[in-house]
């Protein structure tokens, strides 16, 4: 009886959201943010809600919850180059930024009084990393957040969820110019190196892309550390102004996406991986040319905001190894 109630609601309430939100936006003002899975974004987005006229959608690419995507041809590491013609991909996106894909699993940071008083959207992804110089390219949007976290830490999040898909990752098509990348995907032979490839062939595309990239860079140790400095850059990109301490009280509150096997902070992950975890995922990511993380708690700023990373990049994938 309890959970016939439940459903009911939720009926009531996505009917709802669905009658304030579908197609009550234009899609070149949403705001997209976009991480590899474990990175905070949740956090993130939430903070964003702060400049109280936005709302959150959840991970529009989930296949498993939003069959529509899969219907349009996306798959959970969906890699599209700049150029590239694909009308279904677009005309799903244009829905999402428009409002119209409201389900339980999108809808679930969405409240009925948030919705009602949303004038954009704030949409946020784990899955659109490798799309993100084409979906720039295709839509004419605020520059969308690329967020970055300590790949030590993203694994070990993964490991302590019983991440799937620990198997070697495919290689997408994108590395087909560069043989030394693909050697050294080749060559993983661990969990952890599994998924530090997968970490490395997220945020490739995005690296490769020569500055200025039409997005913003940020990353998770920064937002943590200085969270007003990287709300008042974001702010100042998008031309909107946060409530901060509405904001800096988010920060306190667990992510809907967190449990005891997430890693919080900014080395909790120290106390997870084994020596032999780390140095396979320091050699992955070091083989993919991405050095900004090592050691330290954060990453190395001359290394990841460098105006010749692209360039470095090619030369060290295009190389034989």
């Amino acid at each position: 009886m309890r959970l016939r109630l439940w459903n009911r609601a939720t009926d009531v309430r996505i009917r709802l959201l669905r009658r304030l939100l579908g197609g009550r936006f234009d899609p070149t003002r949403a705001f997209v943010v976009t991480s590899a899975p474990r990175s905070g974004s949740t956090l993130l987005a939430r903070m964003l809600t702060s400049m109280g006229s936005a709302s959150v959608l959840f991970e529009p690419l989930n296949l498993r919850d939003v069959p529509e995507a899969a219907a349009a041809g996306f798959d959970w590491s969906t890699y599209r180059g700049p150029g590239t013609r694909w009308s279904d991909g677009e005309i799903f996106l244009r829905r999402v930024f428009e409002g119209r894909i409201i389900n339980p699993w999108t809808a679930r940071e969405l409240s009925l009084s948030s919705a009602v008083r949303a004038q954009r959207l704030i949409v946020k992804f784990v899955r659109a990393n490798q799309l993100l110089p084409w979906l720039c390219e295709r839509f004419r949007l605020p520059a969308p957040i690329l967020l970055i976290r300590h790949p030590c830490a993203v694994v070990a999040s993964q490991l302590g969820y019983g991440w799937r898909g620990t198997l070697r990752p495919d290689c997408p098509a994108y590395l087909a110019p560069y043989p030394g990348f693909r050697a050294v995907l080749a060559n993983t032979g661990t969990q952890a190196a599994h998924l530090a490839a997968s970490w490395c062939l997220e945020y490739l595309p995005a690296f490769l892309t020569p500055q200025p990239a039409p997005w913003l860079l940020l990353t998770y140790e920064g937002l943590l550390l200085q969270p007003r400095a990287a709300l008042t850059r974001i702010g100042e990109h998008w031309g909107v102004r946060f409530d901060m301490e509405k904001a800096m009280a988010t920060m306190d509150q667990p992510s809907s996406t967190v449990s005891s096997a997430g890693i919080r902070g900014l080395n909790g992950w120290r106390q997870v991986l084994s020596p032999a975890q780390v140095s396979s995922i320091h050699a992955v990511v070091q083989g993919f040319g991405l050095c900004f993380y090592g050691d330290a708690d954060g990453p190395d700023e001359a290394r990841l905001y460098a105006p010749d990373l692209a360039a470095r990049l090619h030369a060290m994938g295009s190389g034989p190894r």
